[in-house]
């Protein structure tokens, strides 16, 4: 009976041994994805509210850049800094990242809603972000 219970015992911590070598490296993988996302988003948008217009146009991915030009990427947030004054701070809301789809690994993908406050106004935007070649790059902002 207990070579029995002995076997029971070896065989569930064999199953949760592989389970855990099949789950845990996708869930530390997500992990880092997340922390390096969210470190990302906020040098934008830290770059944003301190009006260093440069660097974060220059986190921007390729994609990104071709469709929006630096002169045009600044003329949209002065607009908005003429139109409700300085921006003040950016408060982060919810957030998504993901780096499996149909249980097939796919590049990481984020996407970040935040508050923009103005001077005289709250703004919602939504942010996204593509990870290219390990480095998280913003590839789309638009107003809500």
């Amino acid at each position: 009976m207990v070579q029995k219970r002995r076997k029971l015992l070896f065989f569930l911590v064999g199953i949760a041994t592989l389970i855990g070598a099949i789950v845990v490296p996708g869930s530390l993988k997500l992990h880092r994805d997340v922390v390096g996302a969210t470190q990302a988003f906020n040098e934008y948008t830290s770059a944003l509210v301190e009006h260093q217009f440069h660097k974060a146009y220059s986190m921007g991915d390729p994609q990104f850049q071709r469709a929006v030009t630096y002169d045009q990427f600044v003329s949209v947030h002065q607009s908005l800094e003429s139109k409700f004054g300085p921006l003040l701070s950016v408060k982060r809301g919810v957030y998504y990242v993901r780096n499996y789809e149909n249980g097939a690994f796919v590049p990481g993908v984020a996407t970040f809603e935040a508050d923009l406050a103005y001077q005289t106004a709250s703004i919602k935007f939504r942010f996204a972000l593509r990870k290219e070649h390990g480095v998280w790059l913003t590839f789309g902002e638009q107003q809500e």
